[in-house]
């Protein structure tokens, strides 16, 4: 009986442990000043840690074959960008798998509360070619640990953190709704109506945005960068944004003079 004890002890011991997690997404940040797609690698706990003491991390993403990731700038987890390099990279069909990784130079302690997104990193995509050009089709997406090409190329995305009881592993998983950008909705350029001068403002928004056309409107859609649609309205005059999340969103309008779709940014 004695035993089982202990052994019960220890596996309500190890769940708790592994109940703290962090779990990585990706996130579009616009256009840079070098022209490139930049985005940000978020961590987001479901714990609270006050002062707790960072150390390696990384993350693994495919990007589309003829780009690398540099440029890195630092997030608002203070997190210095010069501590981040590709660490690997292998071309599996027409797909780039890249190691991005951190290793410590500059100590650095994480305070946060469960559910906080942090950013860890700032980086661009940037054409192999000079040419700077942003793709226009593929995706990039973070790679899970589970994928036979993460581990047979010895990638994985980790995230190191002394939370009190020594430094230990907690990334858990990358976020399913927003692990994946698809290139061809950011380059996605503003179509035009004949007969109609049209403007959605203000731009960028934070609780509401109206639309200014001489064409009559019939439905409105709002597509999140992943192309999921995430709000669908009639009017055109102060529409509530406030419930939505901050980031790049296409306005998709149909109108008696065709279809035309604008990006707006809400903050």
């Amino acid at each position: 009986m004695k035993q089982k004890y202990i052994t019960l002890l220890i596996t309500l011991f190890s769940l708790g442990a592994y109940s703290q997690a962090y779990e990585f997404s990706l996130q579009f940040n616009g256009t840079a000043g070098t022209g490139n797609f930049q985005f940000k690698l978020i961590a987001t706990p479901d714990f609270d840690t006050t002062n707790s003491s960072t150390s390696d991390m990384g993350a693994t993403i495919y990007i589309p074959t003829g780009y690398s990731l540099g440029n890195f700038a630092a997030g608002n987890s203070n997190l210095q960008f010069f501590e981040w390099q590709v660490n690997g990279e292998v071309t599996i069909g027409g797909e780039d798998l890249v190691s991005l990784v951190r290793t410590e130079i500059v100590q650095n302690n994480f305070t946060h509360t469960s559910g906080d997104s942090i950013e860890l990193l700032l980086f661009e995509i940037i054409s192999d070619g000079g040419d700077g050009n942003n793709p226009s089709s593929g995706s990039i997406t973070l790679a899970d640990n589970s994928d036979q090409n993460v581990i047979d190329n010895f990638f994985e995305s980790f995230l190191n953190i002394d939370i009190g009881s020594g430094t230990n592993d907690y990334f858990s998983q990358h976020d399913p709704s927003a692990n994946s950008i698809n290139f061809e909705t950011l380059s996605t350029t503003d179509n035009v109506l004949v007969d109609a001068e049209l403007k959605l403002y203000p731009n960028p928004t934070t609780d509401v945005i109206s639309i200014n056309t001489r064409a009559d409107i019939t439905n409105v859609e709002f597509y999140n960068i992943l192309g999921k649609r995430v709000l669908q309205t009639t009017q055109t005059e102060n529409i509530p944004t406030s419930q939505l999340a901050n980031g790049i969103y296409l306005v998709t309008m149909h109108t008696n003079q065709g279809q035309i779709t604008k990006k707006i940014v809400k903050e």
